[in-house]
């Protein structure tokens, strides 16, 4: 068993990174890793798969419990006003303004259930 330097989780012989914070167990695997650039999207993922940052979990769900409701809001002015328009160019955009608030509110739920599949899945390795 080999034990990671920056997280000290156990890990088997032949891993080549920590599966809980994503750093390379050997030197030599790490010094070729720093000559190619991280994206976004590495560092991102890192972030999310790093299970000691309950943090971030938290903060992704009280985002998402607080907009659910102000889209919701949001959506039910924009479809009153759609209705009650006479204009046609503005009930275009009222219509655009629902849709992106019915897409918001999805998003939203997205990530409340993604947050929930990630702390389900830290509580069983623990």
């Amino acid at each position: 068993m080999k034990i990671c330097k920056y997280c000290g989780s156990e890990l088997p012989d032949n891993v080549i990174k920590c599966k809980h914070c994503g750093e390379y167990i050997d030197e030599e695997d790490k010094k070729s890793q720093k000559n190619q650039s991280l994206s976004l999207n590495d560092g991102l993922l890192k972030l999310w798969n790093n299970n000691n940052n309950s943090i971030l979990n938290n903060i992704l769900i009280l985002l998402a419990i607080y907009l659910i409701p102000v889209n919701i809001i949001l959506l039910l002015i924009s479809v009153v006003n759609m209705f009650n328009d006479d204009s046609a160019v503005r009930a275009t955009v009222y219509s655009v303004q629902a849709l992106t608030n019915v897409l918001g509110i999805v998003l939203c739920v997205l990530i409340l259930i993604l947050c929930e599949l990630k702390n389900k899945k830290i509580m069983e390795e623990k």
